[in-house]
């Protein structure tokens, strides 16, 4: 997969699992599926820094969860020394609608 392809698919999938989380966390309903899908990127390799962060922002704040996602994961990056990770692009909809653990398998298996 190439640089702009692997960007946008990390890019559609980090989008995709904060719009799962948080309509999970409205519901209050399990953890687990956010926790199944954060585990298979846990040895990938992010091709880009914010997306690296922004991914591991939202494994720390999806634990912790004392405040809305966005928020600690804010104060989580800004912890971490990024502040200036741009939410807004992360925290819309994606452009089309993604199966998540679909997206996970394409992106790992042509990133090798």
């Amino acid at each position: 997969m190439d640089g702009p392809d692997r960007f946008d698919t990390e890019l559609n999938i980090l989008r995709a699992l904060l719009l799962q989380a948080i309509a999970l966390a409205q519901r209050d309903t399990s953890i687990g599926e956010i926790e199944a899908l954060l585990q298979q990127l846990s040895d990938y390799v992010w091709s880009n820094q914010e997306h690296r962060i922004v991914y591991e922002c939202l494994r720390i704040a999806w634990r912790v969860r004392t405040m809305p996602l966005r928020q600690e994961m804010a104060s989580k990056a800004t912890r971490l020394g990024h502040p200036d990770v741009d939410w807004d692009s992360y925290f819309k909809q994606p452009d089309e609608s993604f199966v998540v653990a679909d997206l996970i398998s394409h992106l790992k298996s042509n990133s090798l």
